[in-house]
C-alpha cells in the first residue's frame, strides 16, 4: 500500500521540521521515508535549493504531493496502521508550520482520529 498526501511547509530550516511515523501496535513508532526522500531547503518557484535530509524542513513554495511506500507494514492478515505526522518547532521564529491535506492510502479503508 502507498500513503500519499499534499503538504505545504513554511518553517525555519535549521530548527523546525516534519516527519511521518507509523506504528502497528500504538506504541512503537517507526519513521518512514518518502519515495523521493525527505528534503530541506526552498522547494518550488525559480529558486530551488534541495538537500537530502532525514525530515522536511524549510519552505515549500506551493502544495506538493508526498508518497510513502508502506509495503514493509503489510502482513498476511489485515493490520491497523496508525500514522503520526510529527512537526517540531523550537519557537524562536514564528512561521505557519506544516499543513497536510488529501491524505490517502490506496487499497485501504481509512478512519481518521485527530489528536494534538
Amino acid at each position: 500500500a502507498n500513503l500519499s498526501f499534499y503538504h505545504y511547509l513554511v518553517s525555519e530550516e535549521c530548527c523546525d521540521w516534519g516527519r511521518v511515523l507509523v506504528t502497528t501496535d500504538g506504541v512503537n513508532f517507526r519513521m518512514v521515508k518518502p519515495v523521493d526522500g525527505y528534503y530541506r531547503g526552498i522547494i518550488g518557484g525559480n529558486n530551488i535549493v534541495r538537500e537530502p535530509s532525514d525530515r522536511y524542513s524549510g519552505t515549500l513554495v506551493s502544495w506538493r504531493e508526498a508518497r510513502f511506500d508502506l509495503s514493509a507494514f503489510a502482513g498476511p492478515t489485515t493490520q491497523t496502521l496508525q500514522l503520526l505526522f510529527l512537526f517540531h518547532s523550537d519557537g524562536s521564529v514564528v512561521s505557519p508550520g506544516w499543513s497536510i491535506d488529501d491524505v490517502s492510502i490506496d487499497g485501504a479503508a481509512l478512519r481518521a482520529v485527530f489528536t494534538e
